[in-house]
C-alpha cells in the first residue's frame, strides 16, 4: 500500500501516447490489479503483462527474517520479479501470490525457491532491483568483492535452474543514489558476462510524471507513520521513478543498447492471452421431449404456484412472467431446475 501513485486508467492512456505496445504491472506481493489492468489495457490496445514483485525467503513458512540488508544472508527476504509468459504462468503467478499472502506472510508475503520450482512454468524471471537476492550478494560483500561475485553466480545459476533461458538480470538507472548506480552498474555488467545471461533494462516505474515525485515522497512517508520531515522518514534517492519513453530509456542507456532492447525481447515472449472466459453453467438434463429448459421451468413454476396462490390472478402471472424472463435473460433455467430437483429429492427423502 502506497508504494506508488499510478492510476491503471491514466496508465494505459500514457503507455499509448508513448507508442508503447506493451506494459507490464508488477505491484509488491499482490496481484489485486489484474482485472482493471486487463480491461484498461483492451481499450488501449496494448498487451498487458501480468506479474508480481514477489519476496524470496529462505524458507516461505518461518516467522523470522526481513527485508532489510543484514548480516545473516538466511534471513532475508529479496525482490524478485515475475511475469506471466502466457496463461500457464498467470495461473502459477495466482498460485504463488495466494500461497505467499496465506502461509507465507510474515511483515510480506512470501514464496521460497521450492515454490518457485514446483510453480515455474510458463513465468519469466528477473533478478530485481537493487533489493534483489543477486545485487544483494554485493551489497553484503561489499569488502570482499570477489566473494560478492561469487556468491552473485551462485544465485544466478540458482534461479537459472528454475527459469531457465526466461530467467534475466535486471538493470536500472537512476532508481538509487548515483553512488550505488556506480557501485553495481559493473558489476552487474560484468556478472551477465561471466554467468553468459542477458541484461534487461527496467524504470521501477513509482510514479506517471516526473513532478509527482514530492508527492510519492509524502506517499512513502504515510506508509512509514512518518512525516517527511521525520529523520527516520525513508528519504527518496531520486526523483526518476517516473515512466520513461522508449527514446528515453534508449538515451540512458546509450552505453549499453542491448539491455532495452532485451526488455523488448522480453515483452516479445509474452503471449496475449485473456484472463476473462464466459461463464459456464451447469445444464439440467431431464427435460423431457418437447420442452427446453425454459418451458420446463415455467411450467412448474405456475404448476407450484396454484397450491400456493389458489388462483393465479392476472397480477401474479405479470409478476411470474417478468421473473421468468429475468431469469432467462440471465441464463438461469437450468440452474433453478437442478435446484428444484435436489430440493423436491430432500423433501422425498425425508431431509427437509
Amino acid at each position: 500500500m502506497l508504494d506508488g501513485l499510478i492510476k491503471l486508467k491514466e496508465l494505459g492512456s500514457k503507455v499509448k501516447e508513448l507508442g508503447m505496445s506493451s506494459v507490464a504491472v508488477t505491484d509488491h506481493g499482490v496481484m489485486h490489479g489484474v482485472v482493471e489492468f486487463a480491461k484498461v489495457a483492451k481499450e488501449n490496445d496494448i498487451k498487458p503483462i501480468y506479474g508480481v514483485e514477489t519476496y524470496v525467503a529462505k524458507d516461505y513458512r518461518s516467522r523470522e527474517g526481513s527485508i532489510r540488508r543484514n548480516e545473516d544472508e538466511d534471513k532475508m527476504f529479496y525482490h524478485l520479479t515475475l511475469l506471466a509468459k502466457n496463461f500457464t504462468g498467470y495461473k502459477n503467478l495466482l498460485k504463488l501470490v495466494s500461497i505467499a499472502n496465506t502461509d507465507g506472510f510474515y511483515y510480506k508475503p512470501r514464496v521460497d525457491k521450492e515454490l518457485l520450482k514446483k510453480h515455474s512454468e510458463g513465468l519469466i524471471a528477473l533478478s530485481g532491483c537493487y533489493g534483489g537476492e543477486v545485487p544483494g550478494a554485493f551489497w553484503t560483500n561489499r569488502a570482499n568483492p570477489e566473494l560478492g561475485m561469487k556468491k552473485a553466480i551462485a544465485s544466478v545459476e540458482e534461479y537459472g535452474s528454475i527459469f531457465g533461458d526466461d530467467f534475466y538480470i535486471e538493470i536500472q538507472r537512476q532508481t538509487s543514489d548515483a553512488a550505488s548506480q556506480e557501485f553495481m552498474d559493473p558489476l552487474l555488467i560484468d556478472l551477465a558476462k561471466r554467468v553468459n545471461r542477458k541484461l534487461v533494462a527496467t524504470g521501477d516505474v513509482h510514479y506517471m510524471l516526473h513532478e509527482d515525485a514530492k508527492i510519492q515522497d509524502i506517499f512513502w512517508a504515510i506508509q512509514e507513520g512518518r512525516t517527511i520531515y521525520d529523520p527516520k522518514h525513508m528519504q527518496m534517492h531520486t526523483d526518476q521513478l517516473f515512466l520513461k519513453s522508449p527514446q528515453q530509456m534508449y538515451e540512458l542507456f546509450s552505453d549499453l543498447p542491448e539491455a532495452p532492447a532485451n526488455t523488448n525481447e522480453v515483452a516479445e515472449k509474452v503471449e496475449k492471452f485473456s484472463i476473462f472466459f464466459d461463464r459456464v453453467q451447469p445444464k439440467f438434463i431431464d427435460v423431457p421431449e418437447g420442452h427446453t429448459a425454459q418451458t420446463l421451468l415455467r411450467e412448474l413454476t405456475f404448476k407450484g404456484a396454484i397450491p400456493r396462490y389458489g388462483e393465479v390472478t392476472d397480477k401474479i402471472k405479470e409478476r411470474l412472467d417478468y421473473e421468468l424472463q429475468v431469469i432467462h435473460d440471465k441464463g438461469y433455467d437450468d440452474y433453478f431446475l437442478i435446484v428444484a430437483d435436489y430440493i423436491q429429492w430432500a423433501w422425498d427423502h425425508g431431509i427437509i
